[in-house]
C-alpha cells in the first residue's frame, strides 16, 4: 500500500536521502524548511508499506509548476495511478504543470501511454569539464543577443535543424549573467548559429546549435559547439546540455567534441 506524507522534522532527513540531493541543495532545502517556507502539499515523502521508497517536490517557475519526481523502485500501474492522481491534486492547474524526471535519481519512469499524463519530451544531459585542452576552434562571427530578434535568425530558424526557437529564449537569456554568440554566413546567408550563457555562475549552457538544411554534414555543427565551447572557457568550469534522444546528429556532435552523457530526462504533462 503506497502513502504520501508531507515533510516534518522527523522524516526530513529521509526525505533528502532518497532524493539523493547534493550537500549544498540539501542545505538549502533544510534551512527553508526550519524557516517555515516549504508549504506542506509542496513536498511530499512516498511510502510502500511503511519503507519509504521516493518523493516529489513542487516548484514555481513563473506561470509554470514544476514537479520534481524521485521513485527508487518500479511502480505498478496501479500504483503509478495513485501518484499522479496525488500530483494531480497537488499542482492545482494541471494545464500548468510540467512533471520531471531524471534517471539518475529515480528508477521509475512513467509509461508513456498513461491516461494522466504525456511525454513532453525525452532527452539525454552532459555535464563536461571545461578545464582540458581543447582542439582550435574555426573563425566564427560573434553576436550578441539582438541578433536573435532580427528577420535573418527568423528565416534560418526555418531552414535549420536546431531544437530551439527564439519563443521564450530572450526572457531565459536576461536572466544570465552572460550571452553571446557565433553564426557562420555563407554568401551573406546565415548558415551555422549557436548562443552561449552563464545561467549559474561558473557553468555554461549553450543553446540554439542550429545548421542550415542545405550546409549539414559538413561538419558545421560540431564545428560550432566546439567554438562555443572556447567561448565558455573564459567563465565557466563546466558545460552543461541536453538533447532530444532522437536527434541523432546532435549526438554525433556531443559524442566528438568530448561531452558523455551523465543522465536522462522525462518531461510530462497533464492530459
Amino acid at each position: 500500500m503506497l502513502t504520501l506524507a508531507s515533510i516534518t522534522t522527523a522524516n526530513l532527513e529521509e526525505y533528502l536521502s532518497v532524493k539523493k540531493m547534493d550537500a549544498a541543495p540539501s542545505d538549502l532545502f533544510r534551512g527553508r524548511f526550519e524557516r517555515g517556507e516549504v508549504a506542506a502539499e509542496s513536498a511530499k515523502l512516498l511510502s510502500r508499506d511503511g519503507q519509504c521508497i521516493g518523493g516529489y517536490s513542487i516548484a514555481n517557475a513563473g506561470q509554470k509548476k514544476i514537479v520534481f519526481v524521485h521513485i527508487n523502485d518500479v511502480l505498478s500501474t496501479l500504483e503509478e495511478a495513485e501518484v499522479l492522481t496525488e500530483l494531480a491534486s497537488g499542482v492545482g492547474d494541471k494545464a500548468a504543470a510540467l512533471i520531471i524526471i531524471n534517471k539518475s535519481n529515480s528508477a521509475h519512469a512513467f509509461a508513456a501511454d498513461s491516461p494522466f499524463i504525456s511525454v513532453q519530451s525525452h532527452s539525454f544531459h552532459h555535464l563536461t569539464p571545461l578545464d582540458r585542452p581543447l582542439p582550435q576552434p574555426e573563425a566564427f562571427e560573434p553576436v550578441g543577443i539582438e541578433i536573435l530578434s532580427t528577420q535573418e535568425v527568423a528565416e534560418f530558424l526555418i531552414h535549420s535543424d536546431g531544437e530551439f526557437t527564439v519563443e521564450g529564449q530572450l526572457d531565459y537569456y536576461e536572466s544570465c549573467s552572460t550571452v553571446g554568440g557565433l553564426l557562420q554566413r555563407v554568401n551573406g546567408v546565415i548558415v551555422a548559429l549557436g548562443m552561449v550563457c552563464e545561467p549559474r555562475p561558473g557553468m555554461a549552457s549553450i543553446q540554439m546549435i542550429g545548421v542550415h538544411r542545405d550546409y549539414r554534414r559538413q561538419g558545421r555543427g560540431s564545428a560550432l559547439q566546439l567554438a562555443l565551447m572556447h567561448r565558455a572557457k573564459a567563465f565557466a568550469d563546466v558545460y552543461a546540455g541536453a538533447t532530444h534522444t532522437d536527434n541523432a546528429a546532435m549526438l554525433r556532435v556531443m559524442q566528438k567534441n568530448g561531452c558523455q552523457i551523465s543522465d536522462e530526462q522525462w518531461v510530462y504533462t497533464f492530459r
